[in-house]
This record gives C-alpha cells, sequence and structure tokens, in this order.
C-alpha cells in the first residue's frame, strides 16, 4: 500500500514534468514567434509590435517553470558541494541546514514575488494591453512550487555508486 508521502512524491514529479513540459513550450513559442518576426521584417518590411512584449511575458514563465523543473531534477538551485563530502550523521545535518535555508529563501521568494506582481497589476505591457503581473506571477508561482518541493524531496540525494575496473563496489 502506497504512503501518503508516496504518493505527494509522485504527485510532485508529475508537477515536476508538468512544469518542464510547460518551460518547453514557452520556449518554443518565443523562438517561433521571433522567428516569424525576422521573417516578416525581411520579407514584408514590418512585422508584430506586440513580439517584444509576448516574449517578455513567455520568457519569465519560461525560466521559472525551468526552475522548478530543474530543482526537482536535483539539477539546479542545490547547494550540496559540502554535503556530498561528508558521511553519516554530518551529512544529515548538513543536508537538512541546507534545506532549511533553501525553504527560507523560498518564502522570501514567495512573499517578494507577491509583492511586485500586485504593484505590476498597475503596469501594462505597451503593446499587449495586459497586466505585466501576468508575467510576474511567475515569481510566487514557481516559489510555492518550490516550497513544496522542498517538503517532499529526501534529504539525500542518490549518487553514483563507485566501481573499479571490474565492476566492484568499495
Amino acid at each position: 500500500m502506497a504512503t501518503a508521502l508516496g504518493v505527494a512524491r509522485t504527485g510532485a514529479t508529475h508537477v515536476s514534468a508538468a512544469c518542464a513540459a510547460l518551460s518547453g513550450l514557452c520556449f518554443l513559442a518565443i523562438f517561433l514567434v521571433n522567428v516569424t518576426q525576422i521573417g516578416l521584417r525581411s520579407l514584408a518590411g514590418g512585422g508584430w509590435i506586440w513580439v517584444t512584449d509576448l516574449s517578455q511575458l513567455l520568457f519569465i514563465w519560461m525560466v521559472m517553470l525551468g526552475t522548478v523543473a530543474a530543482y526537482h531534477a536535483h539539477e539546479h538551485i542545490v547547494v550540496d558541494f559540502l554535503v556530498a563530502r561528508l558521511t553519516g550523521l554530518r551529512e544529515t545535518v548538513a543536508a537538512g541546514l541546507t534545506r532549511v535555508v533553501e525553504i527560507g529563501l523560498f518564502a522570501i521568494l514567495l512573499q517578494t514575488g507577491l509583492d511586485v506582481a500586485r504593484v505590476r497589476g498597475g503596469i501594462s505591457y505597451i503593446q499587449l494591453g495586459v497586466p505585466t503581473s501576468w508575467g510576474f506571477y511567475a515569481i510566487p508561482v514557481a516559489a510555492a512550487l518550490l516550497l513544496l518541493l522542498a517538503f517532499l524531496l529526501p534529504l539525500r540525494f542518490e549518487r553514483p555508486v563507485m566501481q573499479d575496473e571490474i565492476g566492484h563496489s568499495p
């Protein structure tokens, strides 16, 4: 029978995969719109005036959603250079302290991201005409997801087992 933590970690894996996919779609949209814009300028002598605004809006979502996916995969924002050099209780304590710092930073990011998004709600993208807060809400959304992951992910990361030339572990 699956434990509640196991189910939550499986859910977090799905959320991470969705963040990675959405980040990739943002990149694809930015790429396609900008390539089309270059073609329109070259071939038609003009282009869309809203491309810069849309690119800025999608870029922040791309980066923040990609950050969530990378954190889940232990490929970004993970400070484990000290933890990786320790073993036993010292490793666990260092990993725990690192996680506490991460949680604190993610909480700060959540609060300041909400503050910035609220302020930016009164400022619109010039050409798109939508509030710039649409882009800036990517910060607290990502921070909330990062906080969730920080509470769900294990402290110790899987490390490859060292083997000698004939495949024996030390």
